[in-house]
């Protein structure tokens, strides 16, 4: 597939699409016009930059997907490959390998093809994070605006537009558990539907990034411990069931990182752990990131607005599980070295994201008169 004026127009019309689920048509067409711009302005003006940005991963992707494809028979791929290819599925990289392998038989082209997906699923990642703040008790302008404001955040837009990388999957089905999960144990709100949705996206998940769900997990638990002291024994029982039953029918290889436990280092934890919270900056060396470098200057610039935002929101509940579940995030990735970088970051992000919108908010708000007493109550429903 190559990146012609009709790609770029189907690829347009269904941004308009996804983002009109969510908001009203005007700013639909603004999401839709930025990310178009932003998609043509490498792959068509400067698409040697593409070259310059790939990662090593995508390259095995690619290369799997061919193998993938000797497999085929009427559009559906073997499984024979991963009997003789262990490693891939107990890798826990199996629907995305499935869906180079889609792309490379359907439209030769699998890089292309897995970067438009990526950039119609931060859409919906957009979303995910302005229902997380209207269960948080925000009103619909706020939610409204946060879902603009995600949608064309420099470091979204860089890793769902510039790279074809499982990442932005990985995260959008993080934010859909963790809507549920929230739902069910902050707001209380069960349903079959709801149940149905938290569990095909774990399975999911486990497929994309196998140990990606037990981290959610441990958040849960966390959180429980933390804020229902005396219900913990009654909160915890549905969360080890479902742990149990993801370990009873995954086929990954779940214990992965106990059997290889010399991934795991306690030598330059804090070098790592600078990495992860404090980089990309844009006085450093970016090499394969360089996608991110207007990400680089604005992330250390918001820093001191983000702890301000930290310390109005740390009182939501819904925000505060969003924090403890970044935690988990960021001390497990510290712990593996082969792991630990700016793009294993990227999938708790949204929560510095989150957290630079509503200072934005909040001045906007005391530029309007908002009295400093209502501040912290400020987008509360009226």
């Amino acid at each position: 597939m190559e990146i012609t004026s009709s790609v770029i127009i189907i690829l347009a019309f269904l941004c308009f699409l996804t983002a009109r689920m969510y908001v009203d048509a005007l700013s639909a067409y603004l999401v839709t016009l930025v990310k178009i711009a932003t998609f043509g302005s490498v792959f068509i003006f400067n698409p040697e930059k593409i070259s310059e940005w790939h990662q090593v991963d995508i390259t095995h992707y690619i290369s799997v997907a061919i193998e993938m494809n000797k497999y085929w028979n009427d559009l559906i791929p073997s499984i024979k490959y991963f009997n003789f290819n262990t490693h891939n599925i107990n890798s826990g990289n199996f629907l995305f390998y499935y869906f180079f392998s889609v792309a490379e038989k359907l439209f030769n082209n699998s890089f292309v093809v897995i970067t438009i997906l990526n950039i119609l699923l931060s859409i919906s990642i957009a979303s995910y994070v302005s229902k997380l703040s209207y269960i948080s008790g925000f009103n619909g302008l706020y939610c409204k605006c946060i879902f603009i404001f995600v949608c064309l955040h420099p470091e979204l837009m860089g890793w769902s537009t510039f790279t074809a990388l499982k990442d932005t999957l990985v995260l959008l089905l993080v934010l859909i558990i963790i809507y549920y999960v929230c739902q069910f144990y902050i707001e209380k709100i069960t349903t079959k539907a709801n149940v149905l949705k938290l569990v095909i996206a774990f399975i999911l998940l486990l497929f994309t990034r196998f140990y990606m769900p037990f981290l959610i997990i441990s958040a849960c638990i966390i959180y429980a411990a933390i804020i229902n002291q005396n219900k913990l024994v009654r909160n915890f029982i549905p969360i080890a069931i479902a742990g149990l039953i993801l370990i009873y029918i995954t086929p990954v290889d779940i214990l992965w990182l106990f059997k290889n436990k010399d991934l795991i280092s306690f030598d330059g934890l804090w070098g790592r752990f600078k990495l992860l919270m404090f980089k990309p900056l844009f006085w450093g060396e970016l090499g394969n990131y360089g996608f991110q470098y207007i990400n680089a200057v604005i992330y250390p610039a918001l820093y001191i607005p983000s702890i301000i935002s930290f310390v109005f929101l740390i009182k939501n509940k819904v925000f505060f599980f969003c924090i403890i579940f970044f935690v988990v995030n960021i001390m497990f990735y510290t712990l593996v070295p082969d792991l630990a970088g700016i793009r294993h970051r990227y999938i708790s992000s949204f929560v510095f994201w989150w957290m630079q919108f509503h200072f934005f908010y909040l001045l906007i708000m005391i530029s309007k008169g908002m009295h400093q007493d209502k501040v912290s109550d400020v987008c509360k429903y009226e």
